[in-house]
């Protein structure tokens, strides 16, 4: 009775001897920098022998675990920093001249594993590469056109550089002589697909939201878009998540069911092995790694008919991303995967109960899975952040189920206009080809099959860009409106205070649903009464938490007064956002002033796209684009007597733009205030004024005037004197 009534903390104690392994392994990553190594295998060594000799082989496990955790750490991973990487490397780089280089494989999105070598030495260091390019080259460089970069040590991101001391090598590779190349095929794969989306009709954002859910990369994200749905707490629907590779599996454990020739071992093996190549594909990201460590945990319990418990699960698949990617080990991203898990797996079950009794249904399975996953990632969403969506469990309940139906009909229609472009149609004609029809008759049965399996695809990719599309909007307009994001930098113990005090009521009501009082039949109609009661205070007090939470201690949102770079005059604007560089207005008053930004802060081998508004600035464009050779320069208006000798040179109307992220451009003699009234009716920054030449006006009146002239007051007028 004792352990029925203490169920909830039982959860907690592992079982499986390999998860005290698990739990020896991962205690001695504390533990790996004693200097007296000798000693310490001794004492380890004599207590493990006490231990098997007593029977403690729990104990005996714990030891072992921390004795190979230490020998792992102290002798192979020190070796291998010690082999791999010298700090009088990048001095070796720039006393000699000429270099040959070799891109070898990309280890974090951009940044690339390479060797340097000459006639006399050889050795690997990292490098960033901002080029779309497919291929791993091989260059002779001068070492002039290498720079050496250093960042914080401070940032996680940069963790995967910590063997090289946090430095990392930028090449102008358009200045450098290519001696080979060899074609990434995981980045092959990527343009291949991206290419079939174009071909299918999936284009604009669209595409670009397709790309991230498949490959689980936000990068493929705009930056306004993806900082809304960051605040909305869903971006980790855009991003690599359990989510993904749960997904995946189930589409093809169910495809794999449907096979008769597949029994029930290989039904639950084969989507394991393509899950696994899904994996290498994306190389290896820690949330998608962990989640498939803990499929194939309970895939293996499965074939031998056994359960294994969450606790161990855990702590088995944590050692394993320890040993095998021991760099990704505590980061950000395996916090939050294992914070969230953590709080479906021990908190879920218990809140169905607490809160809904035995009423179980579609609505109440996803709020307690939101309500559970927000609880385990709040704090760590804090300490990393000092934000918190709160707004977040209303749009995981729409959106997460929304993804978990577009993911698999993206799958499906991939699939099939695969097998239709490199298959089918190959088929057809070779069977057409060998029969002994005539030649009228071979081609109408070559357009209809091939056009029937056509329309039908299409009609699959229709739904597909229909929930793409719905997906987009949702996430970005209720991101906006009920995502309730905000700062807590100032209040930070106020909500951790509340956040541990909820957790302790919620505690207390597991241990008084679990007392003899609500197990007994013979009261049954008494507790049914309590059940209700208790669901009552639990969904009142989840809601006293997220509703006070948001409203207690407000603070203002953070966030960029400018874009990344800016620069305007009255009579023109320069502006660089992510990829892209935007100029507006005329250049041609202002040329040296705008040369001289463009060689300082602009024009870099990572601009992808140059637009101008008006034909005065396209020989500043050119000029950038000599520093950017991969960029292609875009005009508003067409410019027929320069597109040939301009090959890059496109006609795009978007080019003339006013709308940036946390900015707006305009022109008070020129622009619509209407329009201005529209843009800045959501969000929050700056409205850059460029007044008309020698017009003596100021921001100042602007802002005071802001109510009269129906602009949001989140929104503050500057003038290009103040940025």
């Amino acid at each position: 009775m004792l352990n029925n009534q203490m169920s909830f903390l039982i959860q907690f104690q592992p079982v499986s001897k390999a998860s005290f392994l698990a739990i020896g392994y991962l205690i001695s990553l504390y533990i790996s920098e004693i200097s007296n190594e000798r000693n310490l295998f001794l004492v380890l060594f004599f207590l493990i022998g006490i231990c098997i000799y007593n029977g403690y082989y729990k104990v005996c496990a714990i030891l072992l675990g921390i004795l190979l955790g230490i020998f792992q750490f102290l002798y192979i991973y020190k070796e291998k920093v010690n082999i791999s990487f010298d700090k009088k490397n990048f001095e070796i780089i720039e006393k000699q001249k000429a270099w040959n280089i070799q891109f070898t494989k990309e280890i974090k999105r951009n940044f690339y594993e390479t060797e340097f070598y000459s006639d006399k030495i050889k050795f690997r260091l990292i490098t960033r590469r901002y080029k779309k390019d497919i291929t791993l080259p091989t260059l002779l460089c001068d070492s002039k056109f290498i720079s050496i970069k250093q960042v914080s040590s401070n940032e996680e991101y940069f963790r995967f550089l910590r063997e090289f001391d946090f430095t990392y090598l930028q090449i102008s590779e358009s200045k450098c002589k290519r001696i080979s190349e060899e074609i990434d095929s995981k980045k092959l794969l990527r343009k291949k697909i991206e290419d079939i989306l174009t071909r299918a009709g999936i284009t604009d954002y669209a595409n670009d939201i397709a790309m991230g859910l498949f490959f689980g990369d936000a990068s493929y994200l705009e930056n306004e878009f993806k900082e809304k749905v960051r605040e909305g707490g869903v971006l980790h629907l855009f991003a690599a998540s359990g989510l993904h590779i749960g997904v995946f599996i189930g589409f093809f454990y169910f495809f794999a069911k449907q096979v008769r020739f597949f029994n029930y071992y290989t039904e639950r093996i084969f989507p394991l092995l393509i899950a696994f190549s899904y994996l290498y594909l994306l190389d290896f990201p820690v949330s998608l790694l962990r989640a498939y460590i803990f499929t194939c945990g309970l895939v293996i319990g499965s074939l031998f008919f056994r359960k294994m418990k969450d606790i161990d699960l855990i702590l088995i698949s944590s050692a394993l991303i320890l040993f095998i990617d021991s760099e990704n080990f505590l980061t950000l991203s395996f916090n939050l995967s294992y914070s969230a898990v953590c709080g479906i797996l021990f908190l879920k079950s218990y809140l169905d109960k607490l809160a809904f009794g035995n009423w179980k249904n579609f609505f109440t399975e996803n709020f307690t899975i939101s309500i559970s996953a927000s609880l385990g990632t709040y704090p760590v969403l804090l300490v990393y952040f000092k934000t918190f969506s709160f707004g977040s469990i209303f749009l995981n309940l729409l959106l997460v189920p929304l993804t978990s139906l577009l993911l698999p009909l993206l799958y499906i229609s991939l699939i099939l206009q695969f097998l239709y472009e490199y298959l089918l149609k190959k088929i057809l004609n070779n069977f057409l080809i060998s029969s002994n029809f005539i030649f009228y008759s071979k081609q109408n049965l070559l357009n209809w099959f091939t056009e029937f399996p056509k329309v039908l695809i299409e009609i699959f990719w229709t739904y597909s860009e229909l929930l793409l599309r719905l997906l987009a909007y949702l996430s970005e307009k209720l991101s906006t409106s009920v995502g309730f994001y905000r700062s807590v930098k100032e209040s930070l113990p106020f909500h951790m205070g509340i956040y541990f005090a909820l957790l302790t009521l919620l505690c207390i009501g597991f241990f008084i649903l679990e007392l003899d009082f609500f197990q007994n039949k013979e009261r049954k109609s008494k507790a049914k009464k309590f059940r209700i009661l208790f669901g009552f205070f639990t969904l009142f007090f989840i809601g006293s938490f997220f509703y006070f939470g948001f409203v207690l201690f407000p603070e203002e949102k953070n966030f960029l007064t400018v874009p990344q770079k800016i620069s305007a005059g009255s009579d023109y604007y320069l502006v660089r956002e992510k990829n892209q560089i935007y100029f507006g207005g005329i250049c041609k008053y202002s040329q040296y002033k705008i040369q001289k930004l463009l060689r300082e802060n602009f024009c870099d081998e990572s601009v992808e796209s140059i637009f101008i508004e008006e034909e005065t600035c396209l020989s500043l464009a050119t000029l950038c684009k000599k520093d950017s050779p991969h960029a292609n320069i875009y005009s508003a208006k067409r410019l027929t007597d320069w597109e040939k000798s301009i090959s890059t040179l496109k006609q795009d109307v978007t080019a003339s733009r006013r709308n940036f992220s946390n900015l707006l451009i305009f022109y008070p003699h020129l622009d619509s205030m209407s329009q201005l009234q529209k843009n800045s009716r959501v969000s929050k920054g700056n409205i850059l004024l460029l007044f008309a030449y020698k017009l003596n006006d100021n921001a100042k009146d602007w802002n005071a005037n802001k109510n009269l002239l129906g602009i949001n007051p989140n929104w503050n007028f500057i003038t290009p004197d103040e940025l």
